[in-house]
């Protein structure tokens, strides 16, 4: 199912009565290890949508994270970089940041340490990142949580 005009609102209700096209769980590194969390996609007319909802983020009254979609369809490591595995950004236009194709908004964490986000992008479909990485960064740039985009059954 799809959804096919410009409404919003309509976009919302669609999302709320399906499970997702895809999903990644995105778990915290060695560092991080209370992290955790998913990135929902849905496909529509409109492109694709991703909600992302996330807990155990550190406790900073002002922690803002980056997530991207990688090439890599691995969350491992190469024991001194957490989830270095997770290939370069997604990007088959070869776009520079921020407008490489796998390249999502920020997530704002609150002080308690949830985050929550939904975008819609037109630079992918969902079938085009299965099997690829979600990876979280830090302001610091230091890679803090990761997950694989597995296709959902329904």
């Amino acid at each position: 199912m799809y959804l096919h005009d410009q409404n919003p609102s309509a976009a919302m209700e669609l999302i709320c009565s399906r499970k997702p096209d895809a999903i990644a769980v995105l778990q915290g590194s060695a560092r991080y290890p209370d992290i955790s969390g998913t990135a929902e996609l849905y496909q529509t007319g409109l492109g694709a949508y991703v909600v992302t909802a996330l807990t155990g983020l550190p406790r900073e009254e002002c922690a803002v994270f980056s997530l991207s979609i990688h090439e890599g369809n691995l969350c491992t490591g190469d024991g001194t970089e957490p989830f270095s595995e997770t290939g370069e950004p997604y990007g088959p236009a070869n776009d520079d940041r921020p407008c490489c194709a796998g390249e999502l908004p920020p997530l704002f964490s609150t002080g308690w340490g949830a985050a929550w986000g939904g975008t819609l992008t037109g630079r992918f479909q969902v079938w085009e990142v299965l099997e690829r990485t979600v990876l979280l960064t830090a302001q610091s740039g230091e890679h803090v949580a990761c997950g694989t985009i597995r296709r959902v059954t329904r």
